[in-house]
């Protein structure tokens, strides 16, 4: 494999070059499926690193945790746990990541300010090796947190060594809208950390955002309740034909699968996923599709299909 050099930004002001030159395309990643102790950082910290060492020990290079992972959902309009960008959270984020060589998603309820506690949001980590490399605020609010936490104005596409992670969070998953505009910006693959009741929803919107964007979809869920609802779990990695490689159906765990970058790739070159829209889209039948044999009866489900 031919090297090139990849920008990582590590934090504010800071960069470093890291040689594209480990990787072929093809490389596990994990999602992590756990209860969460709503408002105990320090126990549910404990459990994290856990199961983030269960997937290094599984050999993932990169590893998805699930929303609001250090605090659970707790009540937004009667406590204050959030922090700042660069505290408690990350910092476990960047150690764990940098400590193990390995590259690790994360949420908390981040506070703009000290001064300004009411202005929070729902921000996503990407952390490498090198620390921080992307910071992303949730866009589509669920119930609770629409009037208690400002939301993102943009979606975050971040150019790594293993590929181009595009990050959501939970409710942003059932929005075409997102995950195509992680699509359009080049994602290779979509990491959700999430904390989703509904079964239904969370099988069809994980699977279709991947297949529509001709992506992976690396998508951890939590288990457990608030209340009387229970969490859905169901954490799972998806392929770009949005076909569920691997999930885990009940219990905290990891789980781990293999994905090929290039393999994506070639997926959204032969449906031209990004390239056209409206009334064209029916049109599209080029001839790579055929060559590949996705028109053909049975289709294309596997990385093998592709050869």
């Amino acid at each position: 494999m031919s090297q090139s050099n990849i920008k990582v930004s590590i934090g504010p002001g800071e960069s470093f070059f890291r040689a594209q030159n480990d990787y072929d395309g093809m490389f596990k990643v994990a999602a992590v499926q756990m209860d969460c102790k709503v408002g105990d950082k320090k126990a549910n910290m404990i459990k994290a690193e856990k199961f983030v060492l269960d997937a290094v020990d599984a050999k993932a290079r990169l590893v998805v945790l699930p929303e609001l992972f250090s605090t659970g959902n707790y009540n937004l309009a009667t406590d204050d746990l959030s922090e700042l960008l660069y505290d408690r959270t990350t910092n476990f984020i960047k150690d764990l990541a940098a400590n193990n060589d390995i590259y690790i998603v994360g949420s908390f309820i981040q506070k703009i300010s000290v001064k300004l506690v009411d202005e929070r949001r729902n921000t996503t980590i990407l952390c490498g090796p090198g620390g921080v490399m992307g910071v992303y605020d949730k866009v589509f609010l669920w119930r609770g947190e629409v009037g208690a936490l400002k939301r993102g104005n943009d979606f975050e596409v971040v150019s790594t060594p293993l590929g181009n992670i595009g990050m959501l969070t939970c409710y942003d998953i059932a929005f075409p809208e997102a995950g195509r505009a992680l699509g359009k910006k080049g994602a290779n693959i979509i990491v959700s950390g999430s904390s989703f009741f509904t079964q239904n929803t969370w099988d069809f919107a994980t699977r279709a955002r991947a297949y529509e964007n001709s992506v992976y979809h690396i998508a951890a869920d939590r288990i457990g309740k608030d209340g009387s609802r229970p969490y859905c779990g169901l954490s799972r990695i998806v392929d770009p034909m949005g076909k569920v490689l691997v999930e885990r159906s009940e219990g905290e765990g990891i789980v781990v699968a293999d994905i090929d970058v290039e393999y994506a790739k070639k997926v959204r070159d032969a449906f031209q996923a990004h390239a056209i829209s409206g009334d064209k889209a029916g049109l599209l039948m080029s001839a790579e599709r055929k060559k590949l044999g996705i028109d053909k009866p049975g289709g294309m489900s596997s990385v093998e299909d592709l050869g």
